[in-house]
C-alpha cells in the first residue's frame, strides 16, 4: 500500500514545479534519511542554527543565515529584526513599536502575494507600518528617495515576475538607492534561484523558501549581513517563535544544500531534457497549439514545454485545458499562472519516469475532444486567487461529515 493509498489521497502527477499548493518540493531520498536521522536525536537549536548559518554561507555566499519555519515567516522575522535589532526587551515587544523606526517601504507594484498571503500582512503582524510609493505600474527612484525619514527601517524588494513590470525600479538601483541613504534591504526570493545575484548586488537580508528548488522540507532561509541575521534568529525570543523550524527543518535545509552541491548536473539536466523533446514531440502538430522550448527564470529547470493555445483553432481555451486537466485521476498540474493569458509551461523536474507519456496522453486526447466542436465563447476567467480560494473551500467537502459517522 502506497501513501495515497493509506490516507486516501488522490495522485498528484506534478508538471508544475515546488508549488506550496502541492505540497511543496519532492525531497531527495539522501534529504529524507537526514530528516529522519534528525527526528531521533536531541540537540542544542543555538548549536544547530550556527552549523546551519555556515551552510547558509556555502550556498549564498552571504555572510551569515538562519532557518525559519517558512518563507512568508522569513519575511516578518526580517522586517521585525530590522526594527528591533539585537535588543531582547523590544524583541519581546512587538508589536508595539513605539520608539522604533517602524516605516517599511515597498513600490506599490511589488504589493502582492508572499504564496497567498498578501506581502502587507506579514508587515503589520510584527507593528511595522508598510509605506507603499508610487504607482502600480510605475515607481522612480526619486518618489523612493522621498520615502525616506528618521523612521524609516527597511525597505522590501520582491523577486517575482508579477512585480516587475517595465515600469518598477529594477533591483540593483533599488538597493543602491536605498544603501546610499542607510535603509537595509530586505529581498523575497521566495524561489531561490536568485539568492546569490541579490548578496552580490547588496541586499542586507534575502529570504527564499527550502521547499522550494532547494529540495528541502518546509522551511524558509535568511542570507544576508551577520549583524542582521543574529538579530533575525533572536526574533524567535518574540513574534518569530510562533514561526519556529525544528530540528528536521534545519537539517533538512542543510542536507538539501549538500545534494545541491554534489548533485551531478550534466545528467540530471540531460534527464529533464530527454523529457522535454519527448513532450514536445508528441505535442507538435496539434491544431491552435504552438509548442516552444525555453528556459524559464521561475525554474531550475534545464527547459520547459510553453504551449499557447489558440481557441479559435483549437476550439478550447488553455485555462480550460488545466481546468480539465485538474479533475482528473491522477490530478494534473501545470505551470497554468498564466493560463488566462492563452499560454501554460509543462516543468519536467518532478515527472516522474513514465509521467510524461501520461501527461501528453491526457492533453493530446482533451485536444482530440475539443477539435471538432464549435469556438468557445469568450468568457471571463476567475482570478488565480479566486481559483485558489474554490480549492481551499473544497475542504469541507473533502473532509466531509466523518465525526457523526
Amino acid at each position: 500500500m502506497n501513501i495515497y493509498e493509506r490516507f486516501g489521497l488522490t495522485k498528484v502527477l506534478n508538471a508544475r514545479g515546488p508549488s506550496t499548493i502541492l505540497g511543496a518540493a519532492k525531497v531527495k531520498p539522501a534529504v529524507r534519511q537526514a530528516v529522519a536521522d534528525a527526528l531521533a536525536i536531541s540537540v542544542e537549536m543555538v548549536d544547530l542554527q550556527a552549523q546551519a548559518s555556515k551552510a547558509i554561507y556555502r550556498f549564498t555566499e552571504a555572510e551569515a543565515g538562519c532557518v525559519t519555519g517558512c518563507a512568508a515567516a522569513g519575511i516578518a522575522v526580517a522586517v521585525a529584526a530590522c526594527m528591533t535589532g539585537d535588543n531582547l526587551a523590544r524583541i519581546k515587544e512587538l508589536p508595539n513599536v513605539d520608539g522604533l523606526k517602524n516605516e517599511i517601504v515597498i513600490q506599490k507594484g511589488h504589493v502582492i502575494g508572499a504564496g497567498d498571503t498578501p506581502v502587507y500582512q506579514l508587515v503589520r503582524m510584527t507593528g511595522g507600518n508598510l509605506i507603499e510609493i508610487a504607482e502600480a505600474a510605475d515607481c522612480t527612484l526619486y518618489q523612493l528617495e522621498e520615502a525616506f525619514n528618521e523612521n524609516t527601517a527597511a525597505a522590501i524588494y520582491i523577486k517575482s515576475s508579477r512585480a516587475e513590470g517595465p515600469g518598477m525600479i529594477p533591483p540593483k538601483q533599488f538597493i543602491e538607492t536605498c544603501k546610499a541613504h542607510g535603509v537595509p534591504v530586505i529581498v523575497d526570493d521566495a524561489s531561490g534561484l536568485s539568492v546569490r545575484k541579490f548578496i552580490a548586488i547588496g541586499a542586507d537580508l534575502v529570504v527564499f523558501s527550502g521547499q522550494k528548488w532547494l529540495g528541502a522540507p518546509t522551511a524558509g532561509v535568511i542570507a544576508g549581513k551577520r549583524e542582521l541575521v543574529y538579530s533575525c534568529f533572536l526574533q524567535e525570543n518574540g513574534i518569530g517563535r510562533p514561526m519556529k523550524v525544528g530540528k528536521e527543518g534545519i537539517i533538512g535545509v542543510m542536507a538539501a544544500i549538500e545534494d545541491w552541491e554534489n548533485r551531478d548536473w550534466d545528467d540530471y539536466r540531460a534527464r529533464q531534457m530527454k523529457k522535454v523533446h519527448y513532450i514536445a514531440e508528441r505535442l507538435a502538430g496539434i491544431d491552435g497549439v504552438k509548442v516552444e522550448i525555453e528556459q524559464s527564470s521561475e525554474s531550475e529547470s534545464a527547459g520547459w514545454v510553453r504551449l499557447t493555445v489558440d481557441p479559435k483553432v483549437a476550439k478550447i481555451t488553455a485555462f480550460e485545458v488545466n481546468r480539465r486537466l485538474a479533475v482528473m485521476n491522477p490530478v494534473i498540474k501545470t505551470h497554468d499562472y498564466n493560463s488566462v493569458l492563452g499560454y501554460f509551461a509543462l516543468d519536467p523536474v518532478y515527472l516522474e519516469d513514465g509521467e510524461e507519456v501520461i501527461l501528453c496522453d491526457a492533453l493530446i486526447s482533451i485536444f482530440a475532444e475539443t477539435s471538432k466542436g464549435d469556438i468557445p465563447e469568450e468568457v471571463e476567467t476567475p482570478t488565480r486567487r479566486d481559483q485558489v480560494a474554490e480549492l481551499m473551500r473544497s475542504w469541507k467537502n473533502r473532509e466531509g461529515d466523518w465525526s457523526r459517522q
